[in-house]
């Protein structure tokens, strides 16, 4: 996630400015030139550092504009190479903008050292500090907990054993917008309805998660519908970057400004919900465990969710931690985390498909050979859909939802012959690397062509080809890739197969990425969509 926010920085940029006039600029210039020499003691130079640097806030005073974070840095590293340092704040740090340079950082000794990261203000006061599965530091605990959550709901065993839960929320969801467009169509006689896909994928892939993960009962929508709301909050309130996270010396500024006490009242409404869902869990602990006496194995299996599975684990697979609160923050992190980069990556799809009308007529036409139009997408149909797989592909190549991967180098180490201190914090720069014209032909251009044939066909999303990492690599890769790639792509074959759409007007929509800590359009999406198979279809 990207928590460096550029609209953020201008928020109180000009706060800090004031403070320097009263700062001591003698020992903060005496620290930046000690920092600045060209050599270090092990005798290896230090990389390219960018210069302008400010006493107290480093360089923030060439962040604080319009544009994403990723796309400033892309640009700096045009002017000062692909790894280069400078300050964000008080805080020393390396930008790598090459997939060789980020392989060196993903790959042998350096993946262990850069497998930490800093815990942003709004993790430690709305997501549970250091138990927070996505920010603990690595270790037996962040260990044992990767292995909990990839088998416990992303391995192949149980993704298909959740497939029923996901087949019967994506259909509840697609019958209802089968449903608009009849509604729209008998009182106003308009062949399709007008709908605003940023919201409607985001709703979609979050009831469904919250199905998956936490299966609450279905006297629950109200809780839903509450949590959804207050998690948006959170997802605000972590993108306003915090003093503190910048310049810890100021973060008292935090309190006044009315951040920190934001954050902790948003953290107490999600931390509520949560806790009413575990109790739950605990008290049909025992019934689960007997279950129905005609219940097969698959059956008890599928009645299981994440909260089922950690209630399970033993003592010794906590190392200390209270039970309740990793399962509260596992659960958080993976509803909030998972529902915002799929749907972001469906809208960034959408917006691609609705620009390029031959490729989407391609890919409806892939999926009538395959799937034909007497029937809807099926998960097994997946496979098949190759050039479907590719569309995801390049949407994610030239718009990851996580443009930037950050992390925190523990020890010193090397990188690219370049000596790297402990406590520099590593940002590589994934958007500029999958738009790196030494790798990708027309690197700009929406061309899903480009992984169908040649050595880019066997390109995958997994982190291992280090032209394409939108999901990262390396220890803190994310460990849902595969179940997250395989939604994505069935809620978009659902969709372009079972539905005409167009923009609401002429022209070409508008591209714009927002500055948030995930990747978005900068605005809403609204399209037309009209039924394109037999009513009898949508069930």
């Amino acid at each position: 996630m990207e928590y460096y926010s550029s609209s953020s920085l201008q928020q109180w940029l000009s706060t800090l400015l004031l403070l320097l006039l009263i700062s001591s600029i003698t020992i903060s210039f005496y620290l930046l030139i000690r920092r600045s020499r060209g050599t270090t003691p092990h005798g290896r130079p230090s990389p390219p550092k960018v210069p302008g640097a400010w006493p107290l806030i480093g360089h923030l005073h060439l962040l604080g504009g319009n544009h994403p974070l990723h796309i400033v840095l892309g640009t700096m590293s045009d002017k000062y190479g692909p790894i280069f340092t400078m300050l964000f704040g008080k805080h020393p740090s390396l930008v790598v903008s090459s997939s060789q340079f980020a392989k060196e950082c993903f790959t042998s000794t350096n993946d262990k050292l850069f497998s930490y990261r800093h815990v942003p203000t709004g993790v430690k006061h709305m997501f549970y500090n250091n138990d927070s599965f996505g920010f603990a530091p690595y270790g037996s605990y962040w260990r044992e907990m990767r292995k909990m959550n990839s088998l416990s709901l992303f391995s192949h065993h149980r993704v298909e054993r959740l497939n029923r839960i996901r087949t019967f929320q994506l259909n509840i969801w697609f019958k209802n917008l089968y449903e608009m467009c009849n509604k729209e169509k008998s009182t106003t006689s308009t062949e399709g309805v007008v709908v605003e896909m940023k919201s409607w994928f985001d709703e979609m892939f979050f009831h469904v998660l919250v199905n998956m993960i936490v299966k609450p009962t279905n006297d629950d929508e109200g809780l839903v519908n509450k949590y959804r709301d207050v998690a948006k909050e959170a997802g605000h309130l972590l993108s306003s970057m915090a003093v503190s996270d910048m310049v810890p010396s100021l973060g008292w500024l935090d309190h006044l400004f009315g951040l920190v006490s934001k954050m902790k009242k948003t953290a107490k409404d999600m931390d509520s919900i949560l806790t009413t869902w575990l109790e739950q869990h605990k008290s049909s602990q025992q019934l689960r465990s007997n279950g129905r006496a005609d219940q097969t194995e698959e059956e008890k299996e599928e009645e299981k969710g994440l909260i089922a599975e950690l209630l399970s684990m033993p003592d010794s697979a906590l190392f200390g931690h209270n039970r309740d609160i990793v399962i509260k923050s596992a659960c958080q992190a993976l509803i909030m985390a998972g529902s915002d980069s799929t749907s972001a990556t469906l809208t960034w799809v959408l917006s691609l498909l609705l620009n390029h009308r031959e490729v989407l007529k391609k890919a409806q036409k892939e999926l009538d050979q395959v799937v034909g139009k007497d029937r809807q997408v099926d998960d097994s149909d997946i496979k098949d859909l190759v050039y479907l797989q590719a569309i995801l592909k390049e949407t994610m190549r030239l718009y990851p939802t996580a443009p930037i991967l950050e992390r925190l180098a523990v020890e010193d180490c090397i990188v690219g012959g370049f000596h790297v201190q402990a406590g520099t914090t590593l940002f590589v720069n994934v958007s500029k690397v999958q738009r790196d014209p030494n790798l990708w032909t027309d690197p700009s251009e929406f061309e899903p062509e480009r992984f169908l044939t040649g050595s880019n066909a066997d390109v995958d999303l997994k982190g291992q080809d280090y032209e394409l990492i939108p999901f990262g690599s390396g220890r803190r890769s994310c460990p849902a890739v595969s179940f997250s790639v395989r939604i994505m792509l069935l809620v978009l074959a659902l969709f372009i197969h079972s539905f005409e759409v167009k923009l609401v007007g002429d022209g070409i929509l508008d591209m714009t990425e927002s500055s948030g800590h995930t990747n978005c359009r900068s605005s809403p999406l609204e399209v037309l969509i009209s039924p394109r198979l037999d009513s009898k279809i949508y069930g």
